[in-house]
């Protein structure tokens, strides 16, 4: 339920829109949105059970540069 993203922010900031969706059955359902990352951007979301996820860049400054991606459990 925590989706962490990161640029390679020695070369700039890049990002300006993305989504992040799971897949439910033959449709793509939007989990999170977002404008910049930056350095670190963690986005919270209610959680979901998913075989397939994907990340979206929608519009970007010159290359996309994402330097990690991560997908995270909460701790209750």
């Amino acid at each position: 339920d925590v989706l962490s993203l990161q640029e390679n922010i020695g070369i700039g900031q890049r990002v300006e829109k993305f989504v992040f969706e799971y897949k439910d059955g033959e449709e793509w359902k939007l989990i999170a949105e977002g404008s910049t990352i930056g350095y670190k951007r963690l986005l919270k979301f209610n959680a979901v059970t998913a075989k397939q996820v994907r990340f979206r860049i929608l519009s970007s400054r010159l290359n996309p540069t994402i330097s990690a991606f991560g997908l995270y459990k909460l701790a209750e």
